[in-house]
């Protein structure tokens, strides 16, 4: 199993993540990033399928090293990355099964043209940064505080539990993301919280959506849950 992460992850939680994972593809801080997210995974990189990783062209050499190491390859798109929204986005893309959620006009050519290959559905939404705001479980469930995506996606087959905003930090900003606050391993059907999900306002139904869909969890620390810019895993 391997682990796609932002550098800054805490201590704590790379020690957890040692119980899942040896190697390490580490998110290195880009400059054209706003600082607190510099160096989120899901804003540099989008896994496509199995080891392919589409990453934003300017991507850290040390990255590159890792992923060549521990037998990721990497796809380059076009779209160099910028503070301002939306130049920020393009590689922000949440998969739930067939289907892939984002604002597809904002999205990188080289992602679009790779999920169009592979036939896979796009559900087009307002909400840039998509990754950050989805927790997918499995192919037809997320869990999202945002309501613009939770109105256009009870369109499609897909089911969501719509929970209260804020409630995780992300320094610098006001608040953070339940889909940058975690990582999901589907193929042993566990959710890796970055933080204390039972400090959530709404864990009651987080906890009952999880045992209903047949998946455990774990926390990786015993803080608050903290936006760290998703954590992915790849066979």
């Amino acid at each position: 199993m391997k682990c796609i992460i932002s550098e800054d992850i805490s201590q704590e939680s790379y020690y957890s993540l040692l119980q899942f994972s040896k190697d390490f593809m580490f998110i290195r801080k880009y400059e054209n990033l706003h600082r607190g997210i510099d160096s989120h995974a899901d804003l540099q990189c989008f896994p496509l399928e199995d080891n392919v990783v589409v990453v934003h062209p300017e991507i850290h050499p040390k990255t590159i090293g890792e992923a060549k190491t521990i037998g990721i390859n990497l796809l380059y798109g076009k779209t160099k990355l910028e503070k301002k929204y939306p130049k920020d986005i393009p590689y922000n893309v949440a998969k739930i099964g067939e289907n892939v959620l984002h604002s597809v006009e904002h999205m990188d050519p080289i992602v679009k043209m790779e999920l169009e290959f592979r036939k896979y559905n796009f559900i087009n939404v307002k909400q840039g940064y998509t990754k950050c705001s989805v927790l997918p479980l499995g192919d037809h469930n997320i869990i999202t505080a945002d309501q613009g995506i939770a109105k256009t996606i009870r369109q499609s087959s897909i089911d969501v539990l719509l929970i209260e905003g804020g409630h995780i930090e992300l320094p610098g900003f006001n608040t953070g993301f339940i889909g940058g606050a975690c990582g999901v391993i589907q193929e042993k059907g566990i959710v890796l919280f970055n933080g204390d999900i039972a400090l959530h306002p709404n864990y009651i139904k987080i906890h009952s959506l999880l045992k209903e869909t047949g998946y455990d969890y774990k926390c990786l620390n015993h803080g608050p849950l903290t936006d760290v810019g998703s954590i992915f895993f790849l066979p």
